[in-house]
């Protein structure tokens, strides 16, 4: 299954993204590395390739990974560190109550909670810069960001709207860190013709500031922290070609856009941390044979994992199932 949640804004189709400050958090093991891990939808399971670490409670030892169920059919999974000890947690939104359920990283935890309304779309980021991942929601109708802030429990609010043009395609919600200061920002990627703009409300001086990327009209944007500055980068997949387009997100000064290729028609793009270099990497899932196809950037991402060309191939998952971190 593949999630798309979509609004119309301004009369132009609006599809949600997820993202926190900085890397989305997918260290389920604590050694420092993202892990592969898969949500498998028609059992709310949750499959984690452990990188180097062991199982943790809540989750059990399976074959060469771990598993903890987690959430029913039509949940939407998500992940974060919803406790700040480093280690992701276990979340699902649940559409039709408007409500996260969220379980600790080590069990000891578990909450319901209930931010906003239906028809509300899920933007679970570390908003207030704790080093935890607050629960939040976006209101297209009222251009209202809706944040549950973990540091006091206190619901903040922030009106923010895309600047659009008749040439706009597609809207994506992508909040994350843009200006390296350890909170997301509200932010959006304005798809129109061979271009992808990111349009984002600064945590640092609240004004609204702009970068982008040129890119084929089949391109998907893609949340991640390519140079390890602290800073979301643009980046976009192409769905058809396989082709990665880039733009390290540096302010005055940053280098030329680039490009690489890694992945085909059909793949599911996302990007953590796998090697734990603090830069995050490449990949694509291939739902046809449930394999993770990773570029890193320093070193191999897995015991598990074989060399396949410039990176590393893994096994893990099956057809129908969700890799994380969530992507567009």
């Amino acid at each position: 299954m593949k999630y798309i949640q979509q609004t119309l804004i301004l009369g132009i189709l609006v599809t949600n993204a997820v993202a926190t400050a900085g890397a989305i958090p997918a260290d389920y093991d604590g050694d420092g590395r993202d892990d592969p891990v898969v949500w498998r939808p028609r059992e709310g399971n949750w499959y984690i390739l452990r990188s180097g670490g062991v199982c943790r409670s809540p989750a059990s030892p399976f074959w060469i990974g771990c598993i903890r169920q987690w959430g029913l059919p039509g949940d939407v999974p998500f992940a974060g560190d919803f406790s700040g000890d480093g280690r992701a947690g276990y979340c699902v939104y649940r559409p039709h109550e408007a409500s996260f359920y969220v379980l600790s990283s080590n069990g000891s935890a578990f909450y319901r909670i209930q931010v906003g309304r239906v028809g509300d779309e899920p933007v679970p980021a570390d908003y207030d810069g704790d080093g935890r991942t607050d629960l939040a929601v976006y209101r297209a109708s009222e251009n209202r960001w809706i944040i549950r802030q973990t540091h006091d429990l206190r619901i903040r609010n922030l009106w923010f709207r895309p600047a659009t043009n008749p040439a706009v395609d597609a809207i994506f919600l992508a909040p994350a860190d843009y200006d390296n200061d350890g909170m997301a920002d509200p932010a959006f990627v304005i798809k129109s013709r061979h271009s992808y703009n990111w349009q984002y409300r600064s945590s640092r001086t609240g004004q609204r500031q702009y970068f982008g990327v040129a890119g084929d009209d089949d391109g998907r944007p893609v949340t991640a922290d390519i140079d390890g500055d602290g800073r979301s980068d643009a980046v976009v997949w192409d769905e058809v070609t396989g082709y990665w387009t880039f733009f390290e997100n540096r302010g005055p000064g940053s280098p030329l856009p680039r490009e690489l290729q890694w992945g085909l028609a059909g793949d599911r793009a996302t990007a953590a941390d796998f090697d734990g270099d603090g830069r995050d990497d490449f990949a694509v899932w291939r739902p046809s044979n449930g394999t993770w196809y990773i570029l890193t950037s320093s070193g191999r991402p897995s015991a598990h994992a074989v060399r396949h060309g410039n990176g590393w191939a893994i096994q893990w998952g099956l057809s129908g199932d969700e890799p994380m971190p969530h992507q567009p």
